[in-house]
C-alpha cells in the first residue's frame, strides 16, 4: 500500500530547511495510524524492506530520473511517499520488479530476502538499472541537473551518493573547507537538482521551519530544540550536529546575528569547536576606533568632571607574529579572550577575530607559546607559524562612559617599565568616526601619536632589549 503527498520547496532564505522534511513528517505519521488501524480490523500490517523508490517505480506510478529521483505524473519530484505491507496484498514485491530480481540474483525464489542480503554498494547497481528500464522518456538530453548540483554528484553518470549533500549533511560538518563551502547556506536538504527540473513547477513558498530559531535552539541543547519534533522527527534534531551545519551556513553567508550566543559557548564536541572556529573566522567584526594618546593631567581632569565611570581591569598576553597580525589574549577576572586583530588595507580599519578561550589554554600559550592548532580551532584562522612565542603583558585600567551617544574609554597602561594614558571611542560609521574625533578634540586637544597598544608594548620591548 503506497502514501504519496506532495510538497513545495521553501523560498531561499539564510538558512535553509528544505520543506521536504515536514513534508515526510506528516506521512510517516499518517502511515503509522492507517496501520495501526488496519491492525485494528484483523490485518497483518508491516514495513517494507524494498527500496522505496524501486517500489514506486515498479508500481507504475513513477518513472526514474537521471539524478536518483521517482517523478510522479502529478506532482513530480516533489513528493513524500510511505509503503505498508500489508497480508496478502504485498506479500511479495511487484511482477515487473520480481521478475528482473531473478535474472539479477539468478534465483526464483526468496527475491526480497536475497537482494536485501546484498550489501549497499552491491543493492545500488541493481537498483540503477532497474530504474534505467523505466526512465522518463524527456530526461537525459538537457542535463540540467548535473551542472546545477553543488557537489558535483551527477556528474559521473550515475548518482554519487557520497557526494550529495544531503548524505554530506548526515555527517554533521564537514572540515573539508571545499565540501563546507559547497553546502551554502543548506543546513537540512538541498533541492537543486529538482528545482530546474522541466518535470517541477516550481512554485516556492514560505518554509514552515525558520531556519534562524532553529539554529538559536540548537545551540541551546536538545531541550530547546523539542518544539522541532513534530516538524523534523528526532533523527534530524541532534544538537551538536545540527548547530554545526547552521554555523557552517551562516559562516558561507557572512551572518553574524549568533557572534554572542556562540562567543558566550564552551563547547567540548570537537565538531562543534570545529564549526564555530570557522563560523568566527568567516564573520570577523569590523573594528573602527577613534584613538589618542593623552597626558596624565588630561586623563585625571576628566575623570574628576564625569567621575569614575565605569572601571574594569584587564590584562593583554601578546605573542609574536612578525607582520600576520596582532595577537593576543586578554583577560578580565577569570574569563580569557583570543583576539586577532588583521589590517583590511587602504585605512579601512582592521578585522577584529575573537573567541572565548579556556583557562587552561591560555595559561599554557603564555608558558608555552601559542600555537597554531589553537588560533585554528577557536578562531577558523591559519597562523603562519607552528609556535607564537609569548611577549610579555600589559595591564590596563579601563574608565567607560557613554556620553552623547558615544563611548568614551579612558586607558591608563602600564607595561615594560613605563606607562601611558589613552582616548578611545569604537565607532560603527563614518558618521560615528566623525563625532567621536570632534569630541575628543574639544575635550582632549590633537593628541599625540596613537599607535594601538600592541605596537607600543612591541617597540616599547625593542628600546629595553
Amino acid at each position: 500500500m503506497a502514501l504519496f503527498h506532495p510538497y513545495r520547496p521553501q523560498c531561499e532564505g539564510s538558512l535553509l530547511v528544505d520543506n521536504y522534511y515536514p513534508a515526510y513528517q506528516r506521512v510517516r505519521n499518517t502511515a503509522l495510524e492507517l496501520g495501526r488501524r488496519l491492525e485494528e480490523a484483523g490485518y497483518t500490517v508491516g514495513k517494507t524492506s524494498l527500496p522505496y523508490k524501486a517500489l514506486a517505480v515498479a508500481s507504475g506510478r513513477c518513472v526514474s530520473l537521471l539524478n536518483g529521483l521517482a517523478a510522479h505524473a502529478t506532482f513530480g519530484t516533489l513528493f513524500v511517499m510511505e509503503w505498508l505491507r500489508v497480508e496478502g496484498v504485498h506479500a511479495d514485491p511487484s511482477p515487473r520488479l520480481a521478475s528482473f530480481l531473478e535474472k539479477e540474483l539468478f534465483s526464483t525464489r526468496r527475491v526480497e530476502e536475497e537482494f536485501l542480503a546484498l550489501s549497499p554498494e552491491a543493492q545500488a547497481p541493481i537498483w540503477w538499472r532497474f530504474a534505467s528500464l523505466y526512465r522518463h522518456e524527456g530526461c537525459g538530453d538537457c542535463g540540467l541537473c548535473v551542472r546545477a548540483c553543488p557537489g558535483g554528484a551527477l556528474a559521473e553518470g550515475r548518482v554519487a551518493r557520497e557526494k550529495c549533500l544531503r548524505e554530506v549533511q548526515q555527517q554533521g560538518y564537514v572540515e573539508d573547507e571545499r565540501v563546507a563551502e559547497k553546502l551554502g547556506s543548506r543546513v537540512l536538504g538541498c533541492h537543486e537538482c529538482q528545482r530546474v527540473c522541466p518535470v517541477n513547477e516550481w512554485k516556492p513558498v514560505a518554509p514552515e521551519v525558520d531556519g534562524k530559531a532553529l539554529c538559536l535552539a540548537a545551540l541551546a541543547g536538545k531541550k530547546a530544540l523539542a518544539p522541532f519534533a513534530p516538524l523534523l522527527g528526532n533523527n534530524y534534531l541532534r544538537p551538536v550536529r545540527l548547530a554545526a551545519l547552521c554555523l557552517n551556513a551562516l559562516g558561507n553567508e557572512r551572518k553574524d546575528w549568533a557572534r554572542p550566543v556562540v562567543q558566550a559557548m564552551a563547547p567540548t564536541e570537537e565538531k562543534l569547536r570545529l564549526a564555530i572556529a570557522r563560523y568566527l573566522g568567516k564573520t570577523a567584526e569590523s573594528e573602527w576606533e577613534v584613538k589618542r594618546m593623552i597626558e596624565e593631567e588630561d586623563y585625571l581632569r576628566f575623570i574628576r568632571i564625569n567621575g569614575e565611570g565605569k572601571v574594569n581591569w584587564q590584562v593583554n598576553h601578546y605573542f609574536q607574529t612578525e607582520n600576520w597580525g596582532r595577537v593576543r589574549i586578554r583577560r578580565k577576572g577569570d574569563v580569557y579572550e583570543l583576539t586577532v586583530k588583521q589590517e583590511k588595507g587602504n585605512g579601512e580599519g582592521l578585522w577584529e577575530h575573537n573567541a572565548p578561550l579556556p583557562k587552561e589554554e591560555a595559561e599554557k600559550a603564555v608558558a608555552e607559546g601559542l600555537t597554531a592548532v589553537t588560533v585554528r580551532r577557536y578562531l577558523g584562522l591559519a597562523l603562519p607559524v607552528e609556535v607564537a612565542p609569548y611577549l610579555g603583558s600589559l595591564l590596563t585600567e579601563r574608565h567607560t562612559y557613554c556620553i552623547e551617544g558615544l563611548c568614551i574609554e579612558l586607558d591608563h597602561s602600564t607595561y615594560c617599565d613605563t606607562q601611558d594614558w589613552e582616548v578611545e571611542c569604537e565607532v560603527g560609521s563614518r558618521e560615528e568616526w566623525t563625532r567621536a574625533e570632534a569630541y575628543i578634540a574639544s575635550h582632549f586637544g590633537e593628541g599625540k601619536e596613537d599607535l594601538p597598544k600592541y605596537d607600543r608594548f612591541v617597540r616599547r620591548l625593542k628600546n629595553i632589549q
